[in-house]
């Protein structure tokens, strides 16, 4: 299965980290308390998480949608309230997902040439861009 299926039937990967979709991984670790930290984790393929366990997805609300330019950015919660994602659409097809387990929803969303920046609702603030292998921690 691969991403695009995924989220046409409501669901979206529980896996922490940056998706894109010819099924390339970027895993990141975001730890909120004590304090932010943000570690890069390796690199993954989401077949191979979904052979070993197809039922690790979650559906997902979206909460908000910005479209620039040719691209629709999309962002919400995952089902358990804890979590949060952003995606990325052209075309009517998702490029990327990015989703944490422990941000929290993402309510705001916009893109700053090379970044993604997002906001989540207990007020934490990431740039993302797919350039790097980094997710930064504007301000909390």
């Amino acid at each position: 299965m691969d991403l695009e299926k995924l989220w046409n039937d409501g669901y979206i990967p529980l896996i922490d980290g940056l998706i894109l979709s010819n099924g390339e991984i970027k895993l990141f670790d975001i730890a909120v308390y004590p304090e932010i930290n943000i570690s890069f984790m390796g690199d993954g393929e989401l077949s191979r998480y979904l052979e070993e366990d197809p039922d690790d997805v979650t559906e997902y609300d979206i909460y908000g949608t910005n479209i620039i330019d040719d691209k629709t950015l999309k962002f919400g919660a995952g089902g358990f309230g804890s979590d949060g994602f952003l995606a990325c659409f052209s075309d009517g097809k998702i490029e990327w997902l990015f989703f944490s387990s422990t941000i929290n929803p993402v309510c705001k969303a916009c893109y700053v040439n090379p970044y993604f920046i997002f906001s989540t609702d207990n007020e934490f603030n990431f740039k993302m861009s797919l350039l790097s292998d980094k997710i930064i921690l504007i301000s909390n």
